[in-house]
């Protein structure tokens, strides 16, 4: 609270100041002033004509402000003498005193101030600034106060008893008068979308309508022209009837709304809005289905907190809000619901490319239905030409990402995208997950952060984020990443498994291992992400040697998995595999599950072009059996469609195929394949972590040492569960080759680190521990 004395202090401040510096601190405390004021209306809830009212109020304090401070230069604050000017004859010995010719010629006293001097002083402009913001607290006082007591112009008309809270109200057809004949429908439709949200308005629902319709001996299908809509509220006792028109305005249009009583057709509000084209329609839709909300009595705090329809290009605003619903559940980790959503929008629009976009994404995301992934971005592609040009190119990236493999043409794209418009979420995300993959882990994280703080954030650039800090080894910006995706989403559930990485990462199993018992036991959690859950968890056992119950995980894991798509039961089954060979080196356990996918023919139960040969062809080569491998790589090549045969699949096959060749005998050439094979994709990462196992068959010590840290230090893929898979296998290298190499503190920190982690490892492990201890404690005597 300003008291006199502040006052006073702060009267003599400006006084001692330039007008540069006055016009300098009054344009700072005005932007200032307009960021609390633009805060406090979204947030409490103030009227839309508080920030211009603010504004003003600071426009018109300008040139009284810079009035003041020019008219006031010099002069001594009210109460103050005027300052002596310093006479010559003062020196560090005192002052002089005056002869009397000079008392003589002393100028006579100065005059009193002037009428400005007298009437702009800092006092009055303080306290003018200070009643006009009051003044304007006083105009939103009772801005709210004669609304809530439903007196004059502002009153709800709940507040005035004209409608209960909730009191349903039928919304007849938008009559158009334009020359587009579906204009009607749609903003009808969009309207009552909007209406839909509301805390306050109730719409009669559809199928009450056709209902009535049946009983008026009318065609359930008919529109609904205001006469008749009248009469319906009339016959169902409905109290208001809202009805509306569209009306064409140049090359724009004038939308207006207009409540009546059903009773004698009193009009009860009336409210207009404008668009100045095709494109401004919806959002004048949304400022006028606002209005009514405000008018009925809706909080101006609850309307904008609605969430705005995402902005695609459809003909059918019901497919837009099916798209917008399906990126709410997407938000919240349910990819299957997402996906159901999105397969209504596009039966809505045949020709919605952005929905069949999104939906490729969902399911390579899911790892999914590879033949329904493949047709979604083809029709994408196929559309793109009705598209504006930031869609168009996004349709583009799509098709390069998943159909031709064009690394480049996929990049030029989404910088396309991010010239046009640099805060677009798919753009930014999926073009730092290009450059994540190219091993330029700062760039992507550019990218990332430009993303999250944007208004379209998602999680999935969060979530990428805290992948990002890991990939570089920064432990506590993942933190801080991690921090923020949860309270930005609290409600998904991929938050607690990215927790699950991060807690891996540092080290600490039991945490890591509580985030997913949290996870698996979840209320309501889709089925895609409970086997997920139990996969990672299966995995986490397996690092520790935990294998008897890993192999439970793991078996709920597929039984889950084969609930969402054979795609996913494959796919665990191989992952079981996996780990039992790469984790705990138990080949015949891996050979055996593998053999039981060919038994069963579980492969064939999948498209070809979702078959995973690739996985199949590793397993092979993992459990030692080129023979299979190459058998495998055979079927690879005669099942898959040319038309899906990327290059990545080309690099793939390459890579593979000389290492099932090659055998133990040429392990050099194989790494010499493994060295192309990134180079052609650009894909640093891309099955290094073979690398330290490759280069100690080659008889390379010293580069298979090195292969290993790096893994266990910084990992250089995005494949975080083949990374924490190789933690128990890089721990026991590096302590077998430092010792071969006589670098005695690397082989014993390595030892003592795979100890630890096996501490309560199976019996059937505990020789791999004991043989770890036994070397430890040799290397420590010497």
């Amino acid at each position: 609270m300003l008291t006199m004395d502040g006052l006073r202090w702060l009267v003599r401040e400006i006084h001692s100041r330039s007008l540069w510096q006055v016009l300098a601190v009054y344009l700072a405390g005005s932007w200032v002033a307009l960021q609390v004021v633009d805060a406090l209306t979204r947030t409490a809830g103030l009227p839309d004509w508080v920030p211009p009212g603010a504004l003003a109020l600071l426009v018109i304090g300008l040139p009284i402000v810079l009035g003041t401070a020019i008219v006031q230069e010099g002069v001594a604050p009210s109460g103050e003498a005027p300052r002596k000017p310093e006479s010559s004859a003062e020196n560090a010995h005192g002052p002089a005193t005056l002869s009397p010719e000079a008392t003589q010629k002393a100028p006579s006293p100065s005059p009193g101030p002037t009428f400005l001097q007298r009437h702009l002083t800092w006092k009055r402009a303080l306290l003018g600034g200070v009643a006009a913001f009051a003044l304007l607290g006083f105009a939103v006082t009772a801005y709210f106060g004669m609304r809530l007591a439903g007196v004059g112009p502002v009153a709800s008309l709940v507040a005035q008893g004209v409608l209960e809270e909730r009191e349903p109200i039928l919304l007849a057809d938008f009559q158009n008068a334009t020359s587009d004949p579906e204009l009607g429908t749609a903003v009808t439709e969009a309207f009552r979308v909007d209406l839909a949200s509301s805390r306050v308005v109730t719409l009669v629902e559809p199928s009450q309508v056709q209902e009535a319709l049946r009983r008026m001996e009318r065609d359930p299908g008919s529109g609904l022209t205001p006469e008749v809509a009248r009469e319906m509220a009339i016959r169902d006792g409905i109290k208001a009837v809202l009805e509306g028109e569209v009306v064409g305005a140049g090359s724009g249009f004038i939308l207006t709304a207009t409540l009546r009583a059903t009773d004698d057709g009193t009009t009860l509000a009336t409210f207009r809005r404008t668009a100045a084209g095709p494109d401004a329609v919806i959002p004048a839709i949304d400022r006028l289905s606002q209005d009514v909300r405000e008018r009925v009595g809706e909080s101006l705090r609850s309307i904008r907190g609605g969430p705005p329809l995402w902005q695609v290009t459809t003909s059918s605003l019901e497919a837009l809000r099916k798209y917008s619903q399906a990126e709410q559940v997407l938000a919240r980790g349910d990819e299957l619901g997402g996906l159901a959503l999105l397969r209504e929008a596009t039966a809505l629009d045949p020709a919605f490319a952005m929905a069949y976009r999104k939906t490729a994404v969902v399911l390579r995301n899911l790892g999914i239905d590879r033949v329904r992934e493949i047709e979604a971005v083809e029709q994408a592609h196929r559309h793109r030409t009705r598209l504006p040009e930031k869609e168009r190119y996004l349709a583009e990236a799509a098709y390069h990402g998943a159909v031709t493999g064009d690394k480049d043409a996929l990049i030029r794209a989404y910088e396309s995208v991010l010239r046009i418009d640099p805060d677009d979420p798919a753009a930014l995300n999926n073009l730092a997950n290009e450059y994540q993959v190219m091993g330029e882990l700062e760039r992507a994280e550019e990218l990332y952060r430009r993303n999250v703080a944007g208004p379209w954030a998602s999680p999935a650039p969060r979530q990428n984020l805290v992948r990002n800090q890991l990939l570089q080894g920064n432990l506590e910006g993942a933190r801080g990443a991690l921090a923020a995706y949860a309270e930005a989403h609290p409600e998904d559930p991929r938050v607690r498994d990215m927790a699950f990485w991060v807690e891996a990462f540092s080290g600490d199993m039991a945490a890591a291992g509580r985030e997913l018992d949290a996870l698996v036991r979840a209320p309501g959690i889709p089925p895609s992400r409970r086997a997920q859950a139990l996969m990672h968890r299966s995995l986490l056992l397996a690092v520790q040697g935990r294998m008897t119950e890993a192999r439970e995980d793991l078996d709920a894991a597929v039984r889950t998995g084969a609930q969402v798509a054979p795609d996913l039961e494959h796919f665990y089954r191989m992952a079981g595999a996996w780990v039992h060979v790469w984790t705990a080196a138990d080949t015949l356990r891996a050979a055996a599950t593998l053999a039981e996918i060919h038994r069963t023919g579980l492969m064939e139960r999948i498209p070809v072009e979702a078959r995973d040969h690739n996985f199949m062809v590793t397993l092979h080569l993992a459990v030692d059996d080129p023979r299979g491998a190459l058998d495998q790589l055979d079927r690879w090549q005669r099942e898959l469609p040319q038309e899906f045969v990327t290059p990545s699949v080309r690099a793939n096959r390459t890579f593979l195929e000389a290492w099932a060749r090659s055998g133990r005998d040429e392990p050099g050439a194989i790494v010499a394949a493994l060295d192309a094979f990134q180079r052609d994709l650009r894909c640093p990462g891309c099955e290094e972590w073979f690398r330290g196992h490759l280069l100690e068959r080659a008889g390379r010590t010293r580069e298979a040492r090195d292969a290993w840290i790096r893994l266990l230090d910084r990992p250089p893929t995005e494949s975080f569960p083949a990374i924490l898979s190789a933690l128990p296998t890089a721990l026991e290298a590096v302590g077998r080759l430092s010792d071969e190499l006589g670098d005695r503190d690397a082989a014993v920190d390595a030892y003592r680190r795979f100890v630890d982690l096996w501490a309560n490892a199976d019996p059937e492990l505990q020789p791999r521990v004991e043989a770890a201890r036994t070397r430890v404690a040799a290397l420590e005597d010497r």
